[in-house]
């Protein structure tokens, strides 16, 4: 998996375990209609896909730095693209609810939860 063409297994650590709500399709909003709406005049509701990601490090000082680190690449730029080629999903998309990251620093480990509003 890939943001912005960074790859987080090899540059942060974190592997890809879970997507969600990718295929799922989003409700329509509410719209009034009136004689002459076309297709076109439905509008939806944003599409959100959810990731979780697990980081298995060497110490827990790498925990804490890989996450400050991945929160960077999160901050900045507001849009990314996200290419997931195991799924077939290549989206651009803004973290806007940012991420929940869960350190288990008897494990060295962490898991990250992420919702990703999909931009199109």
């Amino acid at each position: 998996m890939t943001i912005d063409g960074v790859d987080i297994l090899t540059i942060y650590g974190l592997r890809l375990l879970k997507v969600e709500d990718f295929h799922q399709l989003p409700e329509r909003k509410k719209t009034t209609v009136f004689d002459g709406t076309a297709a076109k005049d439905i509008v939806h509701a944003s599409r959100r896909i959810t990731l979780t990601l697990k980081g298995s490090y060497s110490s827990p000082a790498l925990v804490i730095s890989q996450l400050k680190a991945f929160e960077t690449l999160l901050k900045d730029p507001l849009i990314h693209e996200i290419d997931i080629p195991e799924h077939g999903i290549n989206v651009f998309a803004t973290a806007a609810d940012g991420y929940q990251a869960k350190p288990y620093m008897r494990f060295n480990a962490a898991i990250v939860t992420m919702t990703l509003t999909i931009n199109e």
